[in-house]
């Protein structure tokens, strides 16, 4: 071995703890990209694989009198790979003593016939006359269990008993908890038994793969315009994206992590040169005397360059596999969250070369700054390193004046000013650190007032839509008779497509019928159940009952949309004209027209009619709410009016924060993760910095100063940098936290809602600063003042 790499060997025996956590800084760098690049990678490609798999619909039409003729014409068309029957049909099943949740029955005329929308039988059988399967994220909301019976009610039937023969998985639906709805899947046979006597009126059609002249919508809207030729009546066709309900939604997600994690990286990167500069700094001299006995730049750079990629090497080592690892346990929960089964969690090997590169590049590129200041400095200057130098002129004045009168914070704040390519690597790494805090923080702060937003907006506690129209008077009176109610107000709903030319009815929705529909929403003019957050225009008022207001996600159907302009829609099969009066914003909220109850009364022809109750209860508590209903389900039973649905105040808020789950679950384990790299940074550059200031402590040792005033030196000096950081971490997360609301908002909630400033973020942030400054700074301080003042002037 030569002697320039005994050298270096020499320099791992002494400097073990720092190169230590240089190692551990990479290593955690590495590991968290990995882990996010390899759960994206999973999860970009399976959730939709998996949705896939089950051969969706390309699209769903409702006919009027579907048979054999329709199914088997529609079959012989241009462009059709297949046709088959189908039908839903919605009703309640009770999943508590007098307690319902909405439940929506897939009919399907043959389970072992399936070609289209397949579910897959994962437990018991499937179901004969009398029976149903339930989708397995459904069970444990619905308190079900095979072998037992569950309590159904249809919309023109009594409550029965029906036996869960079996529990299925349908990759089509969101999961069941998320949107406070049952799945099950039933036969015609069983829907007989249950009161209802419908045939089936939906047509499910999958097309062949576009051979580039016709879109998928050409194909379907040709297979229409044969059925209303052949004389059967077409309502609603859904045309569902070809992709996961919650695809949108996830990828921001992951991507948002990604771009984290990568900074992450980053952030180890910078700290590497942090801890580099501060291995070099005692060196100076060294590098000197190699120079001076023939050592050139470049030989220098090289000894140095080739200890860091060793580091990284090993680092890669260590974050890569565990990386991989994490970050398929991360893509499994997800999938389990979504209700996906994952066919393989393999990923590109071009991955896991662009993770090892940059595991090793990075960090080699941020080291070759100091390497670089270190290795070109001459010979004289290297010799005349003292490790005590003057701040700039200018900045050490300006930083003295800072505290006049506190010679020790004045004393601290110049030392932290005098080594400005070090201060600016420390403030750099803590103030990313932080700012990534921050803006996790804000996020999570945001989506928390979104959640409470959205129920304050509404001001009612259960929502009650009927089987039929009632009699609005008759229905009030009923209701204000129950204890406990202390307002009533009547709303109607409808489905609403854009209308066309052709007459067609085309919406976007799911096959679960929620995700990407637009609905109508009818209510009282003076009503006081919904205090919209206006945008433009005005409300719905008496004084313009013609007027009709949309939410913000509605303004994805209507890009451009201004008050005053006209809307033209198809709402149930009927052309209808509406004026745009108002435009509001909405948390947590579908895509919705509002309408008064007067208008929508002249568009339908439902006069002192109303489809459905909102309620506001004195008590607000979720036991109130069931006690509630349970006293208007009898009240209705003796009246003969049907539930079609109710939906109460607890149950929204369930499904609202089932949407944001993950999120939030995600968010917090990254703060966790910052506030522990920006830790780990300060610590690491405070340790580094007492180390290389041996001798300058010792020399105010030497003219008087106690331990206590060395210490307090040093440990303001780290509050110092600190707080600087904070300051700057602050600034950064401004942009960083807009623009990663922007991102999750829009594919959550429609167009961008603005940012909400966590209060505690920042504080919380300076206090993790603080004190990991006074321990970072006072250990290794405390450690230097027992060297004796002849070992730490010695010191080199």
């Amino acid at each position: 071995m030569t002697q320039r790499w005994r050298k270096v060997g020499g320099d791992i025996v002494e400097n073990q703890g720092r190169l230590f956590m240089m190692w551990v800084a990479i290593a955690v760098g590495i590991f968290a990209v990995a882990a996010i690049s390899t759960a994206y990678a999973v999860l970009s490609r399976e959730i939709d694989k998996s949705y896939l798999a089950a051969n969706p619909p390309a699209a769903l039409l409702d006919v009027d009198h579907l048979d054999n003729a329709a199914v088997a014409g529609v079959r012989r068309q241009d462009g059709i790979a297949w046709a088959d029957a189908d039908g839903r049909l919605w009703g309640r099943i009770e999943v508590q003593p007098r307690q319902w949740l909405p439940l929506l029955l897939f009919i399907v005329p043959d389970f072992t016939a399936q070609r289209i929308s397949t579910v897959k039988l994962q437990q018991g059988r499937w179901p004969d006359t009398g029976h149903l399967v339930i989708e397995r994220t459904a069970m444990s909301l619905a308190h079900a269990s095979v072998g037992h019976e569950v309590n159904v009610q249809t919309p023109n039937g009594s409550a029965q008993g029906i036996l869960v023969s079996g529990v299925v998985h349908d990759p089509s639906v969101a999961p069941a908890s998320q949107q406070q709805v049952v799945y099950g899947y039933v036969t015609q046979a069983t829907l007989r038994l249950l009161g209802e006597n419908i045939g089936l009126h939906s047509l499910k059609v999958s097309v062949n793969p576009s051979d580039g002249q016709r879109s998928v919508e050409q194909v379907i809207v040709a297979a229409a315009q044969w059925l209303r030729r052949s004389g059967y009546s077409v309502g609603e066709i859904r045309v569902p994206p070809r992709h996961h309900p919650h695809w949108g939604v996830m990828s921001n997600i992951v991507r948002m992590l990604l771009a984290f994690s990568v900074l992450t990286l980053i952030l180890s990167a910078l700290l590497c040169a942090t801890l580099t500069a501060s291995l070099l700094s005692p060196q100076v001299r060294q590098i000197g005397i190699m120079k001076a006995i023939g050592a050139r730049t470049s030989q220098i750079m090289v000894l140095y360059l080739t200890l860091i990629a060793a580091i990284g090497l090993m680092a890669v080592a260590i974050g890569l596999p565990s990386g991989i690892y994490a970050g398929r346990a991360l893509a499994s929960s997800v999938a389990r969250n979504q209700n996906i089964d994952l066919a393989s969690l393999a990923v590109s090997a071009w991955i896991y070369l662009a993770l090892a590169m940059g595991g090793l590049g990075l960090p080699l590129l941020f080291a070759l700054i100091p390497i670089r200041i270190a290795a070109r400095r001459t010979v004289r200057e290297s010799l005349f390193d003292f490790g005590v130098t003057m701040p700039a002129p200018l900045l050490g004045r300006r930083a003295s004046s800072l505290f006049q009168g506190f010679p020790i914070v004045t004393l601290a704040v110049r030392n932290s000013v005098r080594r400005r390519v070090r201060l600016g690597l420390t403030l750099g790494l803590l103030a990313a650190a932080g700012a990534l805090f921050i803006t996790s923080l804000n996020i999570l702060a945001g989506w928390k007032q979104a959640l409470v937003d959205a129920q304050l907006e509404r001001h009612y506690d259960i929502e009650i839509q009927l089987r039929n129209p009632q009699p609005v008077a008759a229905l009030k009176a009923m209701v204000k008779g129950v204890s406990g109610v202390r307002r009533v107000e009547v709303f109607d709903s409808a489905a609403a497509a854009l209308r066309r030319s052709d007459g067609l009815t085309i919406t976007r929705t799911f096959p679960d019928g929620g995700h990407g529909s637009l609905s109508l929403n009818a209510l009282p003019a003076a009503g006081a159940f919904v205090s919209p957050n206006l945008i433009a225009g005005h409300w719905l008022t008496t004084a313009d009952l013609s007027g009709v207001v949309i939410n913000n996600q509605a303004l994805l159907f209507f890009p451009g949309a201004n008050i005053g302009d006209l809307l033209d829609l198809t709402v149930r099969g009927q052309p209808v004209r509406l004026r745009l009066a108002g435009i509001i914003r909405e948390h947590l909220a579908g895509a919705t027209i509002y309408l008064t109850t007067e208008q929508y009364a002249q568009e339908f022809g439902r006069v002192d009619l109303t489809g459905g109750l909102r309620l506001e209860l004195g008590d607000k508590s979720e036991d109130s709410e069931i006690k509630v209903m349970a006293a208007i389900e009898r009240s209705f039973e003796d009246a003969g009016v049907k539930i079609a649905e109710s939906t109460l105040r607890s149950q929204l808020g369930r499904a609202l924060a089932g949407h944001l789950f993950i999120l939030i679950f995600i968010l917090i384990v990254m703060s966790i993760l910052m506030a522990l790299v920006g830790i780990f940074g300060l610590g690491s550059a405070m340790a580094a910095s007492v180390l290389e200031r041996r001798r300058e402590l010792a020399v105010l040792r030497a003219i008087g100063a106690s331990n206590a005033a060395v210490l307090l030196t040093v440990i303001c000096e780290g509050v110092f940098i600190g707080f600087l950081s904070v300051i700057a971490a602050s600034v950064l997360s401004v942009p960083a936290t807009m623009l990663i609301a922007k991102l999750v908002g829009t594919a959550m909630l429609g167009p961008w809602q603005g940012v909400v400033v966590s209060a505690t973020a920042i504080p919380m942030w300076l206090i993790i600063v603080l004190l990991g400054a006074t321990v970072a700074s006072g250990y290794p301080a405390r450690r230097a003042s027992k060297m004796t003042i002849r070992e730490a002037l010695a010191y080199q």
